[in-house]
């Protein structure tokens, strides 16, 4: 196993995928579709303006992958977002989430997570966004994952498939005249 230590203040870079030729054709994760999806599926769903994908950039090599889009949960899936009068909750998508599979746990994964909630963050004082969510892989070890980065779980229902949500409320700053 290759060993790597990452500096992600000076080593890494986020870019948004703009193109077919910004596909790194060496990018391979462990689960096979979520390859796919980045190899075949990404710059459609960019050009579609279905979603976007930004890429982490490690020595001129793409280690990972965070597709996002717009989207919404009902307030009644989750007590805590509930609020009278309001209709559905504004979200970001994290629609996909991989890393290359010899950069595994090296933190690529989080910081592309801590990423995209620090632009939900900044944009929502500008487009109205409540929280961040995404819906898992029925797998344990991942549930587990989203859970340790401080997401809340809701189960499914007859109408939605299992989500997470972090409230971003209260980590945006007041905004000041």
């Amino acid at each position: 196993m290759i060993s790597y230590v990452i500096d992600f203040d000076n080593d890494v870079s986020i870019v948004q995928l703009t193109s077919t030729d910004s596909i790194d054709k060496e990018f391979e994760c462990k689960n096979s579709k979520y390859t796919e999806y980045y190899k075949v599926h990404a710059f459609n769903d960019m050009e579609k303006g279905i979603g976007q994908t930004w890429l982490c950039i490690y020595k001129d090599k793409v280690v990972g992958f965070i597709s996002v889009a717009m989207a919404h949960m009902r307030p009644e899936r989750h007590e805590k977002l509930e609020g009278k009068g309001y209709g559905n909750i504004p979200a970001l998508l994290i629609g996909h989430l991989a890393t290359h599979k010899e950069y595994e746990r090296k933190g690529i994964g989080t910081n592309l997570i801590a990423w995209t909630i620090k632009e939900a963050v900044n944009s929502s004082a500008r487009i109205g966004c409540r929280i961040v969510m995404l819906n898992p892989e029925n797998d344990p070890k991942i549930k587990e994952y989203y859970v340790n980065r401080g997401f809340t779980y809701v189960s499914h229902d007859d109408k939605e498939k299992d989500a997470f949500y972090l409230d971003i409320q209260r980590k945006r700053k007041p905004i000041t005249n």
